[in-house]
């Protein structure tokens, strides 16, 4: 076959399947002038390389001749018709093509170097489009003759998934890379952070202490904040959620997707406004709210007006649906920097599981591979087992992680809310005990009283697994009438109760 006979073949390929027969668009002849123009200066490589790969080929020979010629040129080789005939001796397909005569043609029949991009947008196109078709068919398909127990907004989501996924990388499958990709985007991402580009700085929570061992919220990172209930999680949540969409992220704001599988959007906006205006939220409720109060709850609402953060208010949201309603944020803002989910075990999993861990198993990679495409960090709310309240030291460890270990396994930062101040008031002092003087029990209800006020606005936040960094306890400021948590200024940290305190 020679280039002039390849060149005629170009108007597109025909396949046939149990539906009927498709044409897929080719364009062969750029693939041959793609494959001339690096016979003749192998330098074309740099110019072509982020736009085109073998993979992209129609004809497998000329995609595989395009990878021969980057990898020589790679390892610093010529590539022109006589190596690439040596790496492909007795390779029947290229025999098929004319051999040795048909690579030395193509290599006399270069084009001018200018034209090359052209050439490899066209091939790109070509195969986006065959990549589209195929996505097509497959939809069609399996719409028709769906798998049991597989929802119409399943195969949806999966094929909203998929679409994004070949929008953003022209790709349906993931692909194997060298190292050296990764370490050269590692090097221009550290420089990014250097030059404080916003696409590469970690989202701040605007918790100073958290700050200190985290660094921030990284991107593609998943979070888990767990507690019991009670502790204010939901509330620590919405803090952060507002800080983030009140930072300064580039020349805006910051944008927050916020998962409230628990509270409606309403709720969510009354917690907001108790948290900016410092007015109780059942003073509220009940309408016992005065003049001053009133204004600084105007007050509060035009500060909330311009923010970008947006409430999701679904109760029976899934991973899919999650994913599909914060592409479509990001598609229509520009940028997406934060997305809470309040909570994990409200999630529904995508099908039928055997058991909750298996659920959960699901949802929590889930959540991390969000995370990984959306290039976002991701804050999961998480309850903990009910073994807390068993035990004297209530404080949370990671075996506390209700219905599944894979939560503390795909979690890159696992998190844990306490306020002791929450057990003391449900625990009121012990009565007097067999034997106990009057002077002993006096100081024990003392003591009780002094821990109450010690730890009155204390809460703390453990960072029990950081797979970036080190882990410790950061104290945080807790008011308990606007619910917002804040940085803790206190002089010196309360001192722990005594052993014989028992309330």
């Amino acid at each position: 076959m020679t280039l002039a006979d390849s060149s005629a073949a170009s108007d597109g390929a025909v396949v046939s399947d149990d539906a009927a027969s498709r044409l897929l668009p080719t364009h062969e002849g750029a693939e041959l002038a793609i494959i001339s123009g690096v016979l003749a200066n192998n330098e074309a490589l740099i110019d072509i390389e982020d736009l085109v790969q073998g993979e992209h080929f129609s004809v497998p020979l000329l995609g595989r001749l395009y990878d021969t010629c980057a990898r020589l040129f790679a390892n610093q080789r010529l590539a022109n018709a006589a190596t690439l005939a040596d790496s492909f001796a007795d390779d029947d397909e290229l025999e098929a093509y004319g051999g040795l005569p048909f690579l030395q043609e193509l290599q006399e029949s270069w084009v001018q170097l200018s034209d090359l991009r052209d050439y490899a947008r066209v091939v790109r196109d070509a195969h986006m489009r065959r990549r589209l078709a195929e996505l097509s068919e497959h939809s069609m398909r399996t719409a028709l003759r769906p798998e049991p127990e597989e929802t119409a907004e399943q195969q949806l989501e999966r094929l909203e998934e998929r679409l994004f996924q070949l929008s953003d990388t022209g790709e349906l499958h993931g692909r194997l890379e060298l190292l050296s990709s990764g370490v050269t985007r590692a090097v221009k991402w550290i420089e990014d952070v250097r030059n404080k580009e916003p696409s590469a700085v970690p989202v701040s929570s605007g918790l100073r202490d958290l700050e200190r061992i985290l660094g921030g919220f990284y991107r593609s990172d998943l979070l888990i904040l767990a507690s019991r209930p009670g502790m204010g999680k939901t509330a620590l949540a919405t803090t952060i959620a507002l800080n983030v969409a009140e930072s300064r992220i580039g020349d805006s704001g910051g944008t927050v997707a916020f998962f409230s599988l628990e509270m409606s959007h309403e709720q969510l906006a009354r917690r907001l406004l108790a948290t900016l205006s410092s007015v109780e939220a059942l003073a509220m409720r009940t309408g016992q709210v005065d003049n001053r109060q009133f204004q600084n709850i105007h007050d509060a609402s035009r500060r909330l007006e311009p923010l970008r953060l947006y409430v999701d208010d679904s109760g029976e949201s899934t991973i899919g649906s999650i994913r599909s309603r914060s592409r479509r944020l990001k598609r229509k803002v520009g940028s997406l920097d934060l997305i809470v989910v309040d909570y994990l075990q409200l999630l529904q999993p995508g099908g039928r599981r055997e058991n909750r861990v298996q659920e959960v198993a699901e949802i929590t990679r889930g959540l991390k591979v969000l995370a990984k495409d959306l290039d976002v960090p991701v804050l999961a709310l998480s309850q903990l087992s009910r073994a807390v309240e068993g035990r004297e030291n209530k404080r949370p460890a990671l075996s506390d992680l209700r219905d599944s270990g894979t939560i503390e396994q795909d979690a890159d930062i696992v998190m844990f809310l306490y306020r002791e101040h929450y057990y003391l008031t449900k625990a009121p002092v012990e009565s007097r005990r067999d034997n106990e003087s009057d002077s002993s029990y006096e100081r024990r209800v003392a003591r009780h009283e002094e821990r109450l006020e010690e730890t009155l606005n204390l809460a703390e936040l453990t960072v029990a697994k950081h797979r970036h960094g080190g882990e410790g306890v950061v104290r945080l400021h807790f008011d308990g009438i606007s619910t917002r948590f804040g940085n803790y200024d206190g002089v010196e940290e309360p001192p722990p109760p005594d052993e014989d305190d028992i309330y």
